[in-house]
């Protein structure tokens, strides 16, 4: 019974001491925190898990060890992936500097009148 309990521990450490935490800040190009940008995390073109920023830019998020693709997304901004790749018993911080697209979008907003419709007779 013993050996059962300590076997089982073992196997249970190794689990939580295998997931590694990859964290950082994602800011914009003043410095200020992107609130709400998204990470994804890819692995062989398939995405595994994700997550947002916080109010501070910040994100954590805890990875197996491997080589992974991160992809951060924000309105307005140009997309980022970069390949990271993550060892054992290495904790990875990963900042990033996003800049705004050059691109611009027009929007209209305004009255349409109504079109005169034809009477139809019985």
């Amino acid at each position: 019974m013993r050996a059962f309990l300590l076997f089982s521990f073992l196997v249970i450490s190794s689990c939580c001491i295998s997931a590694q935490t990859l964290s950082g800040i994602i800011l914009d190009e003043h410095n200020e925190p992107l609130i709400g940008a998204a990470l994804y995390v890819l692995q062989d073109s398939v995405q595994i898990t994700g997550c947002l920023a916080d109010i501070d830019g910040t994100y954590s998020i805890k990875l197996e060890p491997g080589e992974y693709v991160l992809s951060y997304r924000f309105v307005g901004y140009f997309n980022k992936e970069y390949t990271i790749e993550i060892k054992p018993n290495q904790d990875l911080r990963f900042n990033i500097y996003y800049r705004k697209t050059d691109q611009r979008y027009i929007m209209g907003e305004g009255i349409i009148p109504p079109v005169p419709r034809p009477m139809i007779k019985e």
